[in-house]
C-alpha cells in the first residue's frame, strides 16, 4: 500500500450552511505538481476517482491534517470544470465551531487533500535536452481524509497549492503506463529530482534564510513579518527531495 501523498489549496471559497453545519468547497484540481519523476496531474474526471472511503463514509474531515483533530465528516464528492468539490458535515467540537466562523469571515480558508495513487499514465515525455520534466496524469486516485484549516500553500488554483514532502517512495507501489498504456519504469529519485529542484535554485538565499530563521508553519508568522510570498518560498523547499533539501541548508 502506498504511503499518503497530500495536496494543499487556498481560496478554497468555502460555503457554509451553519443551521445545517455543512460546508462545500473545491479540494482538488489538475493543476501540475513537480514530483521527482516529472510533473503529477490528477485526473478530474469521475473515473480517476476511487471513491471507497466516501461512499463508506469513512472519509474523515481533519483540522490540519491531525488525526487526533476530527472535526467532521466528508458526505459526498463529485468533479465539475476541472475540479473535485466535497460536501462535509462538521461535528460539535470546538475546532469545528472555531473554524466554521472563520469560513464564515472567510479566514482559514486553506484546505488540502491526502490521497494514495492507483494508477499513473505518462500523457507527456518532456524534451531532455531541453530539461523538461515528463507529465503524468493519475488516472486512478483514493481521497483518504480531507483537511481544512491548512496555512500552505501550492495549487493557486483552488488555494495555497498542494504540497509534498518529496519522498518519492510514496509512489513505490503506483502502477505507471506509457502513452500507449504500457508498463513503464519510472526513475522516483536522483537525477531528475535534482533537474526538478534546479528550476528552484535562484531562490535558494531566500529558502536557506527562512530555514534557518525556523519561519516555518508558525502561528505568530505574522507577527514575526512573514508574507504569503515568504511561505510559498518555503513551501517549494519542503517539496524538494531530502537530499536537496539537506544541501541547501548546509550551502555556505
Amino acid at each position: 500500500m502506498t504511503d499518503i501523498i497530500y495536496r494543499a489549496f487556498a481560496h478554497a471559497e468555502p460555503k457554509v450552511s451553519k443551521e445545517k453545519r455543512e460546508a462545500t468547497f473545491s479540494f482538488a484540481s489538475s493543476y501540475p505538481v513537480p514530483r521527482g519523476f516529472g510533473l503529477e496531474v490528477l485526473g478530474m474526471d469521475p473515473e480517476n476517482i476511487d471513491r471507497e472511503r466516501v461512499d463508506a463514509n469513512n472519509l474523515p474531515l481533519l483540522l490540519n491534517h491531525d488525526t487526533g483533530k476530527a472535526i467532521g465528516a466528508v458526505r459526498d464528492i463529485w468533479q465539475s470544470s476541472g475540479k473535485s468539490y466535497a460536501r462535509v458535515k462538521f461535528s460539535h467540537v470546538r475546532d469545528a465551531e472555531d473554524l466554521m466562523a472563520d469560513w464564515d469571515s472567510q479566514i482559514r480558508t486553506g484546505v488540502s487533500v491526502g490521497y494514495r495513487v492507483l494508477k499513473m499514465q505518462r500523457i507527456k515525455k518532456g524534451d531532455a535536452q531541453q530539461n523538461e520534466p515528463d507529465v503524468f496524469k493519475a488516472l486512478l486516485w483514493k481521497p483518504v481524509e480531507v483537511s481544512a484549516g491548512v496555512p500552505i500553500p501550492a495549487d493557486h488554483t483552488v488555494g495555497p497549492g498542494r504540497s509534498e514532502s518529496g519522498d518519492d517512495c510514496r509512489y513505490d507501489g503506483v502502477e505507471f503506463l506509457d502513452e500507449n498504456g504500457d508498463p513503464l519504469q519510472v526513475r522516483h529519485a536522483g537525477e531528475k529530482s535534482l533537474r526538478v529542484a534546479a528550476g528552484a535554485k535562484s531562490r535558494l538565499d531566500q529558502i536557506r534564510d527562512l530555514v534557518i530563521a525556523e519561519l516555518l508553519f508558525d502561528h505568530s508568522r505574522k507577527e514575526a513579518g512573514v508574507t504569503i510570498d515568504m511561505l510559498r518560498v518555503v513551501d517549494e523547499f519542503l517539496r524538494l527531495p531530502q537530499v536537496v533539501r539537506e544541501r541547501v541548508i548546509k550551502a555556505k
